[in-house]
């Protein structure tokens, strides 16, 4: 090879190596830290200035606090205190965290918003992260998305005490893991987590184990 066409096979040689699957981890450019921070800044002021934590839980997540106020007590997972256990608390997986927040000595619904807006940040960060990392998408593009979803309702049923975010959270990691996979690109780690965040989705709510079956079913027929 001539030294006029070694820079021109360099540089058409490094095109290719970036487009080419590989398993390398994923390290964040300046930029990406910059949007990651800024995200998490947005996302935390979103919770402090708009998420009331007087309001009174909804109906159906005050029964499963409940729920969670007895098991944290030592009663086990029943509504009434000295009566039979009753299948009523569907949210099996945020009920045993927040049973555990609660016995830290946090208030139950304090302990329910701090958990939802925890796993409503993560889930922002997951969904930019992801776009990055597997879709290639610009800073840019990626923090619209993350920034779209941040701006969303899903602040709105973590005031109203509902562990919706926290299965939309595990959800998220799934999908990510699955885009993975189906790039090629899924390390060991990637995978145990593709499996983890199926089965937390799974116990932390019924229809859990429907959707990541089918994103499972979806992985599997794809990839052969």
């Amino acid at each position: 090879m001539s030294r006029a066409t070694e820079p021109i096979h360099h540089s058409y040689m490094a095109a290719f190596d970036e487009n080419r699957p590989c398993k390398r981890a994923f390290r964040p450019p300046s930029s990406d830290c910059v949007a990651i921070a800024l995200l998490a800044t947005i996302c935390t002021l979103q919770v402090l200035c708009t998420v009331a934590w007087t309001t009174d839980p909804a109906e159906d997540a005050a029964m499963l606090i409940r729920y969670a106020q007895h098991l944290a007590q030592g009663h086990g997972i029943v509504y009434n205190i000295d009566e039979p256990p009753v299948d009523g608390a569907t949210d099996f997986l945020y009920l045993m965290i927040l049973a555990g927040l609660i016995k830290l000595g946090l208030a139950a619904h304090h302990a329910c918003i701090a958990l939802g807006s925890l796993a409503h940040i993560m889930t922002v960060l997951v969904v930019y992260i992801a776009n990055r990392h597997v879709h290639r998408s610009s800073t840019t593009a990626a923090f619209v998305s993350a920034g779209y979803l941040a701006l969303g309702p899903g602040l709105s049923y973590t005031e109203a005490s509902f562990g919706t975010t926290v299965f939309t959270f595990f959800l998220a990691l799934m999908w990510w893991g699955a885009l993975l996979l189906l790039s090629g690109r899924a390390t060991r780690p990637c995978e145990i987590g593709f499996a983890c965040s199926g089965l937390l989705a799974g116990l932390t709510r019924p229809e859990g184990v429907i959707v990541s079956g089918f994103i499972l079913l979806a992985v599997v027929l794809s990839c052969g």
